[in-house]
């Protein structure tokens, strides 16, 4: 811990906050726009513990994961200013999300201590589960302010990320007038057995993802009504073939939308099952059904350089 030895820890007791990891099955692009989303909140997630100092009024930063401590910042606490930090783009980034809930709730960070904040991301950073959406509602938990509300404030996604962090449960999610509806919902058992999850090694910027589409194209109803027709549909058929279909005509809705070609399509053709993109389309994970079973999935990807590969009870959180 990168502290001075003269700064002594505060009486006040310490606190830890836990937000889960999360992957959208359906409804990707669509879900900004209405329609019905399946997602799943993760094993994996991140952790922020809060220690209070006297004879201090900065904020001492340490980010962490498996590999180790990833970054460093110093932060007056009353003015919320990064005075220094290991990484300019992240610091600035941490700063934004602080003054937002600060925005929320003016008394945050100024109780007169110092702070002592470590995080621990339990899942590489570069699969894209959600490393900013956890840190959103860890500070919001630790500032008391609405989870949801600092999202809006700091990000331009749907909110689901957000929705996840805090569910037990697989959810469906919805935005109806700029307002998250979240419902739990129990994945089937059969379908359960067959889903895996992989991850194909090129991490997307959502963000931006989300910035270059043409925003004309996502007001056609009819594709909204569709994805959230498939959504609903996933969550009711009982036969694996029927299952696949679904995903097929989903990849098939999604394609025309963004003019672009199916990851089964460009790099799968031979898989004996379906292949269906997750997230933004091109990288982070893919989600696979198969008759086949456990062996043929991973032989199959492992025998093309992909060994990042979790079966649905591996990895989700239910």
């Amino acid at each position: 811990m990168p502290l001075e030895n003269t700064l002594m820890l505060n009486k006040k007791q310490d606190l830890s906050f836990f937000a889960n990891a999360k992957l959208l099955l359906t409804g990707e692009y669509f879900v900004m726009h209405g329609a019905n989303a399946l997602a799943i909140p993760l094993k994996y997630g991140q952790t922020l513990t809060v220690s209070y100092l006297v004879n201090d009024d900065l904020l001492h930063w340490t980010a962490a994961d498996k590999n180790g401590v990833w970054f460093n910042a110093d932060i007056k606490t009353r003015a919320i200013i990064v005075i220094k930090s290991t990484d300019e783009t992240v610091g600035t980034r941490l700063q934004i999300i602080l003054k937002a809930a600060r925005t929320l709730n003016p008394q945050f960070l100024l109780d007169g201590c110092g702070y002592c904040i470590n995080t621990y991301v339990d899942f590489d950073r570069n699969w894209g589960l959600g490393t900013s959406s956890t840190l959103i509602v860890n500070i919001a938990k630790w500032a008391g302010v609405d989870a949801f509300k600092l999202h809006c404030l700091v990000s331009k996604g749907s909110g689901y990320d957000i929705a996840c962090a805090t569910s037990n449960n697989p959810i469906v999610y919805k935005v109806i007038d700029k307002v998250p509806v979240v419902i739990p919902v129990e994945i089937p058992f059969m379908l359960q057995q067959h889903i895996y999850f992989i991850y194909l090694g090129n991490k997307q910027d959502t963000t931006k993802n989300i910035e270059n589409l043409d925003d004309r194209n996502l007001i056609d109803s009819n594709k909204i009504n569709l994805i959230s027709s498939i959504t609903n549909r996933l969550l009711k058929e009982e036969k694996l073939e029927n299952i696949m279909q679904v995903i097929i005509e989903h990849e098939d809705i999604v394609e025309e939308f963004l003019h672009e070609e199916a990851i089964q399509k460009k790099l799968f053709h031979d898989f004996n099952g379906v292949i269906k993109s997750l997230g933004a389309w091109g990288g982070d994970f893919c989600m696979v059904i198969s008759s086949e079973g456990d062996s043929y999935i991973r032989k199959y990807f492992n025998s093309r350089g992909y060994i990042t590969i979790f079966q649905f009870n591996e990895i989700v959180k239910q």
